[in-house]
Formats: C-alpha cells, sequence, structure tokens
C-alpha cells in the first residue's frame, strides 16, 4: 500500500477542444463530458481579463466580436 500524497486533489481529466482558431467573430467550446457548465475569463497577452462569463452545453460559444485584432488567453475553471 501506497501512501496517498497530501495536498493534491484528485484531477478529473477533459478534453477541451477550442474552434476556430483564428476568429474574428467566436470560439466555441467543446468539452468530452455531457452537460457541463464552465466559468470562462479572456486575457490579453498583458494579462488583463478583457471577457468573463459563463458557457453552457447548450451555450457554448465566446463571442469576441467586440475584441480588438490581437492574441488572446481563455481560461476556462469549473467546479467539477
Amino acid at each position: 500500500m501506497h501512501p496517498k500524497p497530501t495536498g493534491f486533489k484528485s484531477v478529473n481529466q477533459v478534453s477541451v477542444i477550442l474552434f476556430p482558431n483564428p476568429t474574428n467573430s467566436s470560439v466555441q467550446v467543446n468539452l468530452s463530458r455531457e452537460n457541463w457548465l464552465v466559468a470562462y475569463k479572456v486575457f490579453n497577452l498583458k494579462g488583463n481579463a478583457v471577457q468573463k462569463g459563463v458557457l453552457s452545453t447548450s451555450s457554448p460559444s465566446v463571442d469576441i466580436h467586440n475584441l480588438s485584432k490581437d492574441i488572446y488567453i481563455i481560461r476556462l475553471k469549473s467546479d467539477h
């Protein structure tokens, strides 16, 4: 029997697909599980959050048409 490390949470791996890339209107998000709900934040390369919201199985796209042409990072966070 091996001791369980402390300070680590069990991680359920989920595949994430974001498309299309590049885009100038919206990004579709697909997760490899059913009935999902995740919060998202869009960051510019300076690290500033420029947009945030919630995505779900029934509403899986991030509308970015109002953002200036640049490179952005999307962070997804789920409590499940």
